[in-house]
């Protein structure tokens, strides 16, 4: 009937008598551990945000080193990822070359095809 094993169910029964209903009502599995509240990440973020729209470039090493100054303490690395991707940043980076484009030989034999069918006209 409720789609558990059924040595499971003993377990549970008696973690039950153990522990009793107040054990089994309260919420173990609380998340949301965030170091500061949604406001003072916005608040950080927009900062960066005027610098990006001045044309300035942003980077991760530049937002965790405030976000530890604001903070007091080191975060990781990985908790700057998770916020700025809470926060709908991402990231944007040129490209050094268009992928799709011919590679250097190609071009070289493209551009002495040129200059041999411009002499010949």
């Amino acid at each position: 009937m409720v789609d558990l094993h059924k040595d499971r169910v003993r377990h549970i029964v008696s973690e039950f008598k153990a522990q009793g209903i107040d054990e089994f009502i309260r919420c173990k599995y609380c998340g949301n551990h965030r170091s500061m509240s949604y406001e003072e990440e916005l608040e950080l973020l927009d900062s960066f945000a005027e610098k990006a729209q001045r044309g300035e470039l942003t980077s991760v090493k530049e937002i965790k080193a405030a976000f530890d100054a604001k903070l007091g303490r080191d975060a990781g690395s990985g908790y700057i990822y998770m916020l700025l991707k809470r926060h709908g940043w991402r990231r944007i980076k040129p490209r050094p070359k268009q992928p799709k484009s011919a590679n250097a030989e190609a071009c070289d034999a493209s551009k002495k095809l040129s200059l041999v069918w411009r002499k010949s006209n």
